[in-house]
Formats: structure tokens, C-alpha cells, sequence
């Protein structure tokens, strides 16, 4: 998931109803004096045309004794991300109340990466930006040391099935999960068969505790079907033909409630909200219109590409398609 998406699902989030860590009281440290390279990344916002885009996102490290005292809150780093992908002058703009947390917030956005902002012209420019990090002491998911990645069967695609699978168990000293089952099912048996699978072949990490014991607990993994990203130029959305998405959308629409819109349906939303805020014509009217109108055109591309199978998604789903394939061809999607 790119930043500009990240930014947006995060905006969308509600209340998951988990435990609430102990958080210190938020102190917001006094800002210096700004220096002329953010001044300049100030000015150069209403050059940007192309979103910095995340490349490599490095998770905080979650001090344990922190964790262990139920200290948890978010941090949020301010900085300039410049045209290296580095993020400079990284502070904290935010504090989470606990100098620990606040450290390992910059340490690790300080060790990610992105590809920069560019102008019209396409030339990388500096640009400030604010990334938050949470630190959530109820949140013992453990880190991943050997992915499996569990392909998407041919005879799935070919039937349209696809969407999102979550597998949780046990992590065993080990390092892999006992009594693994599907938690969120996408609703077709063979994609979750090949998530389960992968989920049981992954191998985590163990963390242990001051005296060298395991912490074993729950974990998850989460597993993503579709065909509108693929390995390529563009993520997929360049190659995402007419007759995989009316497969897939008379799935969808067969399998889920009427008003159970799919990812990608909130993937081209969230384009036209993010065309609609830089025009400065988005307001809450503009988004509940922008959804029924959504709704009606989805129908009708669905009924356009059953007619051209073999034409792109993007040449069909007009005005977003257009939007879509000039960030594809940055590589932005």
C-alpha cells in the first residue's frame, strides 16, 4: 500500500474497542526556530503533482520493558522528506509521554525509505512531511522471519474469486502457529485453503523476556487475493483487464451484501476524494454524492466490460481510469 493510501485508511479507522495503554500525558515539545531547508520544503508543497510514496517502512522497536509497564500512545515525527527518500531534520512533533517510545519512533522513521515528491516536471523536490507511530502495549503480534507467500491459484482467478483472508493461532516456541484456522474468511474456500496453508509454513520470530523465556501468545497473518495488483510496472492496475474485473465484480456482488463494496472499489473512491481535495472542492456533501454516483458508474463499467472483454479497466472507468494510469506510470499505485 502506497503512503497516499495508507494516509487515507488511516483517516477511515474507527474504533477497534481493544484495551487502551497507559499514556503519560501528550506534551507537544516547543518548536524551534524553523531552518531554511523546511522553509524551502514549505514552498515547495505547491509545486508537489506526485505523493512521496513509502518504499520501506521500518516497524518501531517496541522497547519490552516499556510494553511490560503497559506504556503505549503514538508519537507523531515531523521532517523533510528529501529527494533521497530520506526523512532530515526528523523531530518529534508530537510526544507519546514516554521519551522510549518517542526514541524508537524516529529511529525507525529515520530508517525508512520513500520515493520522493516530484513536480510537473517530474523532478524529485523536498516536501515536509508528519508520519504518527503507535505504540499499542495490547498488540504482541510478532515479527515475521520467513514470509510464505501463498500465490492465487489459477482456477480461483479464473472464477473471480478473490479478497482478503486472515489466519490466527498460537505462536509455539518454535517460531510457528499451532491450531491455525481461518478468522476472516474471504469467502472462497480455495483462497483460504491457500492462506491457511502459507500461514502454517511461516516461520516468526520469538521474542523473550528479561530472563530468556519465550513470550508466546497470539498471532495473525493477513493475506491479500486480487488481480488488479500484480508484480510489474504500475502495481496491475495497467494490465487489469475488462473480463478478470467483470468476473470478479459478478463474484463479489454474488458472495457479498448489496452495499459490500471491495477494496478496489474504495481504492478508485479514495482517488477521487484525493482529485477532489487539491481542487479544493471536497466537502462531506461531495463524498456522500461521490458515492452514489460511484455506485451507479461501478455498475455500468461492469456492463461495459462484459461487452469488452479484452479492453483495460482504466480505458473503461472514466474520469478515475485516467487519473489511475498517470500515477501507475509514475509508479505511484
Amino acid at each position: 500500500m502506497t503512503l497516499m493510501w495508507s494516509i487515507l485508511a488511516a483517516a477511515a479507522q474507527v474504533a477497534s474497542g481493544a484495551p487502551t495503554p497507559i499514556a503519560a500525558p501528550t506534551t507537544t515539545p516547543t518548536a524551534p526556530a524553523e531552518s531554511p531547508a523546511m522553509a524551502a520544503a514549505r514552498a515547495n508543497r505547491s509545486r508537489m503533482r506526485t505523493t512521496p510514496q513509502s518504499v520501506t517502512m521500518v516497524p518501531p522497536d517496541y522497547p519490552e520493558d516499556e510494553r511490560a509497564a503497559n506504556h503505549g500512545g503514538t508519537a507523531m515525527v515531523r521532517g523533510i522528506l528529501g529527494i533521497d527518500g530520506k526523512l532530515g531534520e526528523a523531530v518529534i512533533s508530537r510526544s507519546s509521554g514516554f521519551p522510549a517510545l518517542d526514541a524508537a519512533a524516529l529511529d525507525a522513521v529515520r530508517a525508512s525509505t520513500f520515493s520522493p515528491a516530484k513536480d510537473a516536471d517530474g523532478v524529485a523536490i523536498a516536501v515536509p512531511i508528519s508520519m504518527p507511530q503507535t505504540f499499542d502495549p495490547a498488540d504482541v503480534q510478532p515479527a515475521v522471519l520467513t514470509a510464505v507467500d501463498p500465490g492465487y491459484p489459477e482456477a480461483e482467478r479464473a472464477a473471480g474469486h478473490y479478497g482478503k483472508v486472515e489466519i490466527g493461532g498460537m505462536l509455539g516456541a518454535d517460531g510457528r502457529l499451532i491450531d491455525a484456522q481461518v478468522v476472516v474468511s474471504s469467502r472462497a474456500p480455495g483462497l483460504d485453503a491457500a492462506a491457511l496453508a502459507a500461514a502454517q509454513a511461516t516461520l516468526f520470530r520469538v521474542r523473550k523476556n528479561a530472563a530468556g523465556k519465550p513470550l508466546l501468545g497470539p498471532a495473525k497473518l493477513r493475506f491479500s487475493f486480487d488481480s488488479y495488483h500484480s508484480a510489474g510496472k504500475g502495481g496491475g492496475i495497467l494490465r487489469y483487464r475488462c473480463d478478470q474485473f467483470a468476473r470478479d465484480q459478478t463474484w463479489w456482488r454474488a458472495t457479498w451484501p448489496a452495499k459490500e463494496h471491495d477494496a478496489f472499489f474504495y481504492m478508485m473512491l479514495g482517488l477521487r476524494t484525493v482529485v477532489q481535495m487539491q481542487s479544493g472542492g471536497f466537502d462531506s456533501a461531495a463524498l456522500k454524492g461521490s458515492v452514489s454516483d460511484m455506485e451507479r458508474r461501478w455498475s455500468k463499467a461492469i456492463e461495459a466490460c462484459q461487452a469488452q472483454p479484452t479492453a483495460l479497466f482504466i480505458d473503461v472507468f472514466k474520469p478515475e481510469g485516467d487519473w489511475a494510469r498517470r500515477l501507475a506510470e509514475k509508479n505511484a499505485l
